[in-house]
């Protein structure tokens, strides 16, 4: 109406979450086809759609927006930059886990939400199933959320309420410090946090949804699971912590893999080139 530009971001893949969850993602859209409606009403109407990964936008283009009016913009400039420095040189986390209890133990860290469309449940249910198989572990929860009393009762309900540590929400420095000592990183539904922990040089063990396969391909930077099944995540956890060399290899490609996708100036400059190009347009749709 105004003959102005519209600019859409599309940070995620709402139709691969409804087809696993069933449900809308925003709470206050309450039907599925409401939302989809929404969303093809808004992004067919865009001037150019903003994505940050071939996953999105492979969603976008299903909502029928043409690929030219799409353009892929990484995050790297919203990573601190405390996680591009090299795990070596950064300083130690150490007295920061100690703190929390944790001292010498191998460590399966999640970096998400407690809210159910992480799947938090899982990394208790992995934790739980590894002690069952003779693994003493830790599992860490950084982050926080409305689930945490039921996570509590979860990890009594399978007797591992000593193994399970809750964090809460911490800062980027504090998670560049603790990161690198960290066993194996689960990542059930993440989209920064993937990047963040990639950068740390730890094993990860992702499940295959949203851009989770863009960043860990299996065998090269790290495990990447079927949806949902925690007990592939357990099995694909279980191989790095028995194999050294296995999981240094995997976590160093990992960051050099993400080193390349999420280089601050190059992401800068994609957004710097398209606004330029939308204000020049704009000025002559007046």
């Amino acid at each position: 109406i105004r003959k102005l530009p519209l600019v859409i971001g599309v940070w995620g893949n709402p139709g691969a979450i409804r087809e696993n969850t069933g449900k809308p993602v925003s709470a206050r859209l309450k039907w599925v086809w409401l939302e989809e409606t929404v969303e093809r009403f808004v992004l067919r109407r865009a001037t150019t759609v903003l994505v940050q990964n071939y996953d999105n936008q492979g969603f976008v283009l299903r909502q029928g927006v043409q690929k030219d009016k799409t353009v892929i913009t990484r995050i790297g400039s919203a990573i601190d930059p405390s996680h591009f420095i090299s795990p070596n040189k950064r300083e130690s986390g150490l007295a920061d886990l100690e703190a929390l209890g944790i001292d010498g133990e191998l460590i399966i860290m999640g970096v998400f939400r407690l809210i159910e469309l992480k799947l938090p449940d899982h990394l208790i249910r992995v934790v739980a199933l590894l002690k069952d198989r003779g693994y003493k572990v830790k599992g860490v929860f950084a982050g926080d959320g409305h689930l945490k009393e039921e996570l509590v009762s979860l990890s009594e309900e399978l007797d591992v309420s000593d193994q399970i540590v809750f964090c809460g929400n911490r800062d980027q420095i504090w998670l560049s410090r603790v990161l690198p000592h960290v066993s194996v990183i689960i990542s059930t539904l993440t989209g920064r946090a993937l990047a963040e922990t990639a950068l740390s040089a730890v094993p990860i063990v992702a499940y295959d949804i949203d851009w989770h396969g863009e960043a860990i391909e299996t065998g090269i930077t790290g495990e990447l699971v079927p949806y949902s099944n925690y007990l592939h995540m357990a099995d694909a956890v279980e191989k790095i912590l028995n194999d050294k060399e296995y999981s240094k290899m995997i976590g160093i490609n990992a960051r050099k893999r993400m080193l390349k996708l999420m280089d601050p100036k190059a992401s800068d400059q994609v957004l710097i080139d398209l606004y330029e190009d939308l204000l020049t347009s704009g000025k002559s749709l007046k």
